[in-house]
Formats: C-alpha cells, sequence, structure tokens
C-alpha cells in the first residue's frame, strides 16, 4: 500500500503545490495513511490548506487569472513565483 499511497500523495502535491513533495513531509503522510492516522481526504486538505499553498501558491494562480484570465501555463511558473514570495523576494 505504501507505494500507491505514496504515488497518490505525491501527485497531490503536483496538483495542488506543483512541486514534488518534501521527502520528508510525504514520508510522515505515508506513515500517517498506513497506520490509520489519517485518510487520504485528510492529506489531501492538509495540502490545500498548508501555509505554502496558501500564501504562495494560491496567489500566484489569482493573479494570473486575474490578469490572463488563465492559471499559470506550468508549475515552473509557479514555483518560480511561489518560491520568490516565500522567501520574500516578491510581493504581491
Amino acid at each position: 500500500m505504501s507505494a500507491s499511497t505514496s504515488a497518490t500523495i505525491s501527485s497531490y502535491y503536483q496538483s495542488i503545490q506543483f512541486r514534488e513533495a518534501p521527502a520528508a513531509t510525504l514520508a510522515s503522510y505515508v506513515a500517517l495513511v498506513g497506520s490509520g492516522g489519517m485518510s487520504l481526504a485528510d492529506v489531501r486538505s492538509a495540502i490545500i490548506n498548508d501555509p505554502y499553498t496558501t500564501n504562495n501558491v494560491d496567489p500566484v494562480v489569482r493573479l494570473y487569472q486575474a490578469a490572463f484570465g488563465r492559471v499559470p501555463e506550468s508549475g515552473t511558473a509557479i514555483d518560480f513565483y511561489a518560491d520568490r514570495l516565500a522567501d520574500g523576494r516578491l510581493t504581491i
């Protein structure tokens, strides 16, 4: 189960935060799901509500939608701007 759980959680990170899951966080979530401490739905919700998502990814997506009427063309664009928001090199 852990390989499929790991793949599912990794896909959540790709579709929500447009990046790879941090290795330690991925391992922690896989262990929690395996032990019954969290469901996959709980993990998905946690990623959606993660401060990185709400403070860095969401503003970039909203800005693209407002300015261009679409989401960014790639995860690379989101990563570029979200990482700069996260480290303070950019503000919106």
